[in-house]
């Protein structure tokens, strides 16, 4: 493949001629988990030191709705692992192998478990919003696959981990793209809250429209009610079973035998519950 002018083919990929490849262990001063707790979940409290497990990780984010937490005691039995502002945490181990978020005030002091790695990088040289960004990107979940046996994502050690190749541009650039890329993520968040309140107010609409609550113009017939077995409705309403007004009717699994392809007519096509989507109301 050509490479055009200004870049470089690197074992990352290609990438400006200003960038370094690096391994990951010389940028950084801390590559290491902690441990579960002598007595396990019977030692969590209500309030102390943050306790970061896997489920606590997302993708960029911190899930803390269910944060647990330890004592004093506890947490100086492993203080090697103490949480500092900045680290950044990587799911190390099971089906949620690959997820890295940034540490923050909220859980600075804190510790992890040994499913969560921390990263501690030199700051001067690599910054660690960049890091985040880049582990997440395909070609940091790239590596991490690589070391997956047979692609069944089992778990990465610490030599692994600061085995990884990072593209490292100045520490003026990687700051930009990490603010630019977190940007682009609030961004998304935003939208994300905007559609969920879309959301909130179509179910309450349909809440109200489908029970008569609520009438459309030329419909309110003086908003009189009845009460019945589903509760008040309009009384120019009627109220029915199902079977009254639809039939009913069940397919089956065809023999794939059976599933004969021409050119003419193409497959029939078969629904199957997989087909339908089913979204909840939002809670």
């Amino acid at each position: 493949m050509e490479v055009k002018p200004g870049y470089k083919q690197t074992d990352v990929g290609v990438i400006p001629d200003d960038w370094e490849q690096a391994c990951l262990g010389d940028n950084t001063i801390k590559v290491g988990s902690g441990i579960t707790p002598t007595g396990g979940e019977a030692v969590y409290t209500e309030s102390g030191r943050p306790f970061v497990r896997s489920q606590n990780i997302g993708n960029a984010c911190l899930l803390l709705d269910d944060i647990a937490f330890i004592d004093d005691q506890t947490h100086h039995t492993f203080i090697t692992t103490e949480i500092e502002t900045g680290d950044v945490f990587l799911n190390i181990t099971g089906a949620s192998i690959g997820r890295s978020a940034l540490a923050d005030d909220r859980v600075a002091g804190g510790n992890v478990n040994q499913h969560v790695c921390i990263i501690r990088t030199k700051v001067n040289r690599l910054d660690p919003k960049y890091l985040n960004y880049f582990l997440l990107s395909d070609a940091g979940q790239k590596q991490i696959d690589s070391f997956q046996a047979g692609g069944n994502r089992q778990g990465l050690n610490f030599g692994q981990i600061r085995s990884f190749l990072i593209p490292i541009p100045s520490p003026v650039e990687q700051y930009a793209i990490a603010t630019a890329l977190s940007d682009v993520g609030a961004l998304l968040t935003s939208l994300d809250q905007i559609i969920a309140k879309k959301r909130d107010i179509k179910q309450a609409a349909m809440q109200a429209l489908l029970t008569g609550k609520r009438r459309l113009p030329g419909f309110d017939n003086g908003m009189r009610y009845k009460d019945t077995e589903v509760g008040s409705i309009p009384e120019d309403w009627t109220l029915y079973t199902i079977g009254d007004v639809a039939q009913f009717s069940g397919g089956a699994q065809p023999d794939r035998s059976h599933f004969i392809f021409t050119p003419k007519s193409g497959y029939i096509r078969l629904v199957q519950i997989r087909d339908l989507l089913c979204r909840k109301p939002h809670q």
